[in-house]
């Protein structure tokens, strides 16, 4: 079984406790309805038959690794997994419109979420102010096995700035 949400809209200003979002819920390539969370910590919303939700949450159960700490195993749900999906989309969005704007650069020294950031510049090339930046004093001094995340695809550059090891 194949699950997948498109037309995902989130909203982080309404987000309290949970991701508040909307979005069109696709079971092998065929739209059963929608699906939301009003951000105040509640459960999603569906919009589609219950037993539609009983099945792929069966599903989602039986064939998606479960999560926890050694100490405590937890199944894999529909309500979660659709979670990590907005979330995934999330944060996604939010590495695509960073890298747009600032060139972004970790290094050894930088904890999680920490980067270097320089703005864009409009009037000469990504890879020339790169290389002005790296080959300038300051970064020589200070900057320990940087990485330009510019220079890798979106979800490998989320990864290095917030330290998610790739299992």
């Amino acid at each position: 079984m194949k699950i997948e949400l498109k037309n995902i809209k989130t909203n982080n200003a309404l987000s309290e406790e949970t991701i508040c979002f909307s979005a069109n819920v696709y079971r092998d390539g065929k739209k059963i309805g929608t699906i939301g969370n009003r951000g105040c910590g509640g459960d999603h919303e569906y919009g589609f038959d219950y037993d539609e939700q009983k099945l792929m949450n069966e599903w989602c159960k039986s064939n998606l690794p479960s999560w926890g700490d050694d100490d405590e195993k937890f199944d894999m749900d529909l309500e979660l997994h659709i979670s990590m999906m907005v979330e995934e989309y999330n944060n996604q969005k939010f590495m695509t419109s960073l890298l747009k704007r600032k060139i972004v650069i970790v290094d050894d020294t930088c904890g999680y979420g920490e980067s270097y950031q320089w703005k864009m510049p409009k009037t000469s090339t990504l890879d020339a102010w790169i290389k002005q930046i790296l080959e300038g004093k300051w970064a020589k001094e200070n900057l320990k096995n940087p990485i330009v995340l510019n220079t890798l695809d979106t979800k490998t550059a989320f990864n290095l700035m917030h330290k998610v090891e790739v299992k």
